[in-house]
């Protein structure tokens, strides 16, 4: 395997030009917000698949109560914790890197954390963020760049 595909991004920004407006030095910033953004709306549909599954399999649980706290405490934290959090660090990553003010960076994370708006957000971000990587010469996957 080349040294070029570890598992961090490749430093390849210096090889390209400006590319829709996101400078070369940016695009590592690029990677790594749109990461962070898919990582968080896969633990917010984790966690409401966990409280979705503990609502319908309470009754299971009625023997161990123990066993469904911690179950509902991993999920709720999930969903309201780590969630948000690694979405407000996505957003005011991957906003900057796509040239955006601090005050719209601002913006965009507060939404981020509303309810039902943030997943549109979100998803308006990383559609960004994979815009840019494609015009830059990137295959884009799902967590990072597709080998060629």
């Amino acid at each position: 395997m080349s040294e070029a595909f570890r598992y961090a991004p490749p430093k390849t920004a210096h090889l390209i030009k400006e590319v829709q407006g996101v400078l070369p030095e940016a695009l590592e910033k690029v990677f790594t917000g749109r990461r962070l953004l898919i990582v968080s709306l896969l633990a917010i549909a984790c966690g409401l698949a966990d409280q979705w599954a503990l609502e319908y399999a309470g009754s299971l649980f009625h023997a161990n109560p123990k066993a469904f706290a911690v179950l509902w405490v991993a999920g709720v934290a999930t969903t309201l914790v780590l969630g948000p959090v690694v979405a407000i660090v996505g957003v005011f990553r991957l906003a900057g890197a796509l040239g955006h003010s601090k005050l719209f960076s601002f913006l965009v994370a507060c939404l981020a954390v509303a309810p039902a708006i943030n997943i549109a957000v979100m998803a308006w971000l990383v559609v960004r963020a994979n815009n840019a990587l494609k015009a830059s010469g990137h295959r884009v996957g799902l967590f990072g760049l597709r080998h060629h």
